[in-house]
C-alpha cells in the first residue's frame, strides 16, 4: 500500500516538474517581451504564468493531500514524512525517480529564480524610463508658465543646464 502512494507521489512530483519546464519558458519569453517593451504582448505571457502558477499550486496540493494519506499509512504526521523518511521506503526504480525528479526540480527552481531576477531588473529599468519621460514632459509643460523678461515670449524646453553658472 504504501509503494503505491509512493509511485503517486512521485508521477505528481514529476508532473510539477513538467509545469515548471513549461513555467520556464513562459519566462523566457516574459524576460524577451520586457526587452522589446511589446506590452500587449506582455499582458497575454503573464496572462498564461499565472494560469500556470495555479497549476502548479494545484498538483503541489494533490501531492501534499497523498503525503498525508502516506503519512496516515506509516502512522506519523505529515510533518515527518520527508524526503529522508522517504528514501528508505523507496525501490530501485522510485529512488532513480526521486533522484532525477530532485535534480532537475533543483535547476528549474533555479534557472526560474535567475530568470525573474533578471525580470524584475528589466521591469525596474522600464519603471524608471516612464518616470524620466513623465518628469521630462511636466518640465517642459511647466518652463512655459514661468517667469520671463518678455512676457508674450514662450521658452524653450531645450536646455537642460546653464552653462554660464
Amino acid at each position: 500500500m504504501v509503494q503505491k502512494y509512493l509511485d503517486k507521489m512521485l508521477d505528481k512530483l514529476e508532473e510539477q516538474i513538467s509545469l515548471y519546464g513549461k513555467l520556464l519558458k513562459i519566462t523566457e519569453k516574459k524576460r524577451d517581451t520586457l526587452v522589446q517593451n511589446a506590452m500587449e504582448q506582455l499582458e497575454e505571457v503573464v496572462e498564461i504564468e499565472t494560469k500556470l502558477v495555479k497549476e502548479i499550486a494545484d498538483v503541489e496540493q494533490e501531492r501534499y493531500s497523498l503525503q498525508k494519506q502516506l503519512a496516515g499509512q506509516m502512522n506519523v504526521p505529515v510533518e515527518e514524512v520527508d524526503t529522508d523518511k522517504l528514501v528508505p521506503l523507496l525501490n530501485p526504480e522510485q529512488k532513480q525517480r526521486m533522484d532525477k525528479a530532485t535534480d532537475d526540480l533543483r535547476k528549474s527552481l533555479s534557472e526560474l529564480s535567475m530568470l525573474n531576477q533578471t525580470n524584475k531588473k528589466l521591469l525596474e529599468q522600464s519603471l524608471q524610463m516612464v518616470q524620466y519621460s513623465i518628469n521630462y514632459i511636466a518640465g517642459e509643460q511647466n518652463s512655459e508658465k514661468t517667469y520671463s523678461k518678455k512676457p508674450n515670449k514662450k521658452r524653450s524646453g531645450g536646455k537642460f543646464m546653464d552653462i554660464q553658472a
